[in-house]
């Protein structure tokens, strides 16, 4: 349910933070001289976006979801980007 779920969950909110960001916003914060720093920044808004959607939907809902969304999350915008 927590993934699937038609109210929202973290398969309906990963895909449209994966999209919303461009590299370049995050430039402007870590500049280019560290590449892994921008990458990682990026990756890691991302999926911190996500869990903080996706806890804002579930929570009273269901137990710990504050605690698991953050990985849950990471994983599923792994595999959005790796498709």
């Amino acid at each position: 349910v927590f993934f699937s779920d038609p109210g929202g969950g973290v398969r309906q909110f990963a895909p449209g933070v994966v999209r919303c960001w461009f590299h370049w916003e995050f430039a402007a914060e870590t500049g280019f001289t560290n590449q892994w720093l921008l990458f990682t920044t990026y990756l890691d808004t991302v999926a911190q976006t996500c869990a903080d959607m996706t806890i804002a939907d579930w929570s009273g809902r269901l137990a710990a979801v504050d605690v698991v969304t953050y990985g849950h999350c990471w994983q599923v915008m792994e595999s959005l980007r790796i498709d």
